[in-house]
């Protein structure tokens, strides 16, 4: 049997109503209720109180930094529209540099040039490229462009160090305009297919050869003496008028007129080649107004006043199995130096302005297949449709073309002293000039398969003329020398002016001048907007 836990029971109270206590704790309770409700509502309407004044601060701020990005947006249009206007005058400092300026207390501005276009992209080109570039085209056209970059500032009133910035981006082109003007007597030197620039009294042309177009001499003409025939050559030259006249191929050395001194001539021959050939040969003195133009020490050029200099590319003595173009970003005109001589080889292209420097040891030699030299076609100038173009070889000293040598050249080639192309087989040598060649001396020698002694040539006049008598006899003798004897009158050896000689203005370039000048009637250069571009 479990025992019984003693338990203490308090009184019951005999009045059975609430005590007084307990009631007044729940009125206190619904007062806290209350207060709290009181407190929330406080604390809600302070919270929308601030969030109404933060999104006021914020508005204000927003609004603030607007306009100082405004502020700066037009600082850096007046930067730009300066910098455009100051490019237009002679006192342009040019590219690589920095126009800086102030709006007003609290605005500036800074804009720079740079060379180029942005749009620029590096690629694989080739001689066709370069022969008619377009100018349209951002490669191409790279040099020609200068960016300006103009970034404006504006500064917070209160807070200096806060500062706002606006970008701005142009690109502009130059617009040439006009070249500085030719040496005196240059215009000697392209007006004709061949020229002697200067006296001399070395005129040795021997055939077959063919100058298509004028030729100016300043020494006695030896034509084809070292073929070391008589009375033949005017047979010869006689058939060879035939032939083109009765609408046969034109072999003839010359097929324009010949300008040439008449005191310095033999007069029989003149007379002899005069009616023979069917050209005129027109007296002309033998002194010249060009003196040759030294470009010695050249290491940089500009293509305009301002403008970025470029290195020119140096060469090493042997050139083969490779080519030189152009770069728009490093060396756009092409000028290929080489201080003393240069020798090509085989498969050799050039396009631009070959240099060789020094009077006694800057020659430029020819020894092989597959050569082409070509000039830089420039920008056309304003108002003009003319191309304008440098000389594709300026020759310190002699060019030579050796045995084997086969060669496209397009432009003029300027040498110092002598023009000479070697004895050699007829068809050993092929040399072809499609604009201007000019020297001092000239000597062309004979073919050596043609070069045979009199009584040789005296025999196969007697053979030739035996037989044209005869029924189906062959009645040229330029065409039976083919037939008969294997000595073909088609010259491999062709100077003719460049096709499109009425569209070109060939021009000289000094070193110590830029390419483009600013035109007489203009305060500076002048430029066109390609590009405005906002926060680029």
């Amino acid at each position: 049997m479990n025992a019984t836990p003693w338990t203490t029971y308090a009184p019951r109270p005999t009045d059975k109503r609430r005590p007084a206590g307990r009631h007044g704790r729940y009125r206190c309770g619904r007062r806290g209720m209350s207060l709290l409700i009181v407190i929330l509502l406080l604390a809600m309407t302070l919270g929308l109180s601030y969030a109404a004044v933060r999104s006021q601060h914020t508005a204000v701020m927003i609004h603030h930094n607007f306009d100082r990005r405004e502020a700066a947006r037009q600082a850096a249009v007046t930067g730009m529209t300066l910098a455009i206007k100051k490019m237009h005058t002679a006192k342009w400092a040019g590219v690589d540099t920095t126009l800086t300026g102030t709006v007003g207390d609290y605005e500036s501005y800074a804009v720079t040039y740079t060379t180029g276009d942005p749009a620029f992209y590096d690629r694989e080109t080739t001689l066709d490229d370069w022969e008619n570039p377009d100018y349209d085209d951002p490669y191409f056209d790279e040099p020609y462009r200068v960016t300006l970059e103009a970034t404006g500032y504006a500064q917070d009133r209160d807070n200096p160090s806060a500062i706002a910035t606006y970008k701005i981006r142009a690109v502009m082109r130059l617009i040439p305009r006009a070249i500085p003007d030719e040496p005196n007597g240059f215009d000697d030197l392209t007006n004709y297919t061949l020229c002697q620039w200067t006296l001399s009294f070395v005129g040795i042309l021997n055939g077959p050869f063919q100058v298509k177009g004028p030729t100016r001499l300043r020494s006695p003409l030896e034509l084809s003496r070292e073929i070391n025939w008589n009375s033949e050559r005017w047979e010869y030259s006689e058939d060879l008028t035939e032939l083109q006249a009765g609408g046969g191929p034109d072999w003839r050395p010359f097929t324009d007129n010949v300008y040439l001194p008449s005191l310095l001539q033999y007069f029989d021959s003149i007379y002899k080649l005069q009616s023979k050939l069917g050209v005129s040969f027109i007296n002309k003195s033998y002194w010249g107004e060009y003196s040759w133009q030294s470009l010695n020490s050249l290491t940089t050029y500009q293509l305009y006043p301002g403008g970025k200099k470029y290195q020119i590319t140096e060469l090493p003595q042997a050139l083969v199995n490779t080519q030189y173009l152009p770069d728009p970003q490093t060396n756009p005109l092409g000028i290929f130096h080489r201080e003393n001589e240069l020798h090509i080889h085989e498969n050799v292209t050039i396009c631009g302005m070959l240099v060789t420097e020094g009077s006694s040891s800057g020659d430029l030699e020819f020894f092989a297949d597959n050569i082409k030299l070509h000039p830089l076609v420039l920008p056309t100038l304003d108002g003009s449709s003319d191309t304008v173009r440098l000389p594709t070889a300026v020759v310190g000293d002699d060019i030579q073309v050796h045995n084997g040598a086969k060669a496209s050249l397009v432009g003029t080639i300027i040498g110092y002293d002598e023009f000479e192309v070697d004895a050699a087989a007829q068809d050993a040598i092929e040399f072809a000039v499609a604009g201007h060649v000019a020297a001092r001396a000239l000597k062309l020698h004979a073919r050596s398969d043609w070069v045979k002694s009199n009584s040789w040539w005296s025999d196969c006049w007697d053979d030739f003329d035996d037989q044209r008598h005869l029924p189906g006899g062959i009645t040229n003798f330029a065409t039976w020398l083919a037939h008969a004897r294997g000595l073909d009158p088609a010259p491999k050896i062709v100077l003719q002016p460049d096709p499109d000689t009425a569209n070109i203005r060939y021009h000289w370039h000094n070193p110590n001048n830029t390419v483009f000048v600013v035109h007489e009637d203009d305060d500076g250069l002048r430029w066109n907007l390609l590009e405005w571009k906002e926060n680029p």
